[in-house]
């Protein structure tokens, strides 16, 4: 595997309610970032960031959630190990940014658990 030749930095904060991410990726030449519209659920090829969770902490089971450089969402369920679902329709926001240095993007998820 080769080294990350760009920067990307994450932060993560909760509160009662909800978990938030904020990532960052810096770019060389913003101009090679790849962005598109598309449906919830069938993201266009493009630049995105994946969080995926395991609430349970069993290593077999868990949530996926996803977001590209346009703020198109997707979401899905782990099972059995190895296995996705894109049945699952989860409540959440995300914003995304482009600027002249990189693109971020910010989901703001409602837990599955009780923190």
């Amino acid at each position: 595997m080769a080294r990350a030749t760009q920067r990307t930095v994450v932060q993560v904060a909760y509160d009662a309610r909800y978990l938030y991410v904020a990532v960052r990726s810096e770019m060389a030449d913003a101009s090679t970032i790849r962005s598109g519209l598309g449906r919830r659920d069938n993201l266009p090829d493009s630049d995105r960031i994946y969080l995926s969770f395991d609430p349970r902490h069993d290593h077999q089971t868990g949530y996926g959630y996803e977001v590209n450089a346009s703020g198109v969402q997707g979401d899905f369920t782990l099972y059995d190990d190895t296995n996705m679902s894109a049945d699952y329709d989860g409540v959440w926001d995300a914003a995304t940014q482009i600027d002249s240095s990189g693109w971020s993007v910010e989901p703001k998820l409602s837990y599955w658990f009780t923190p």
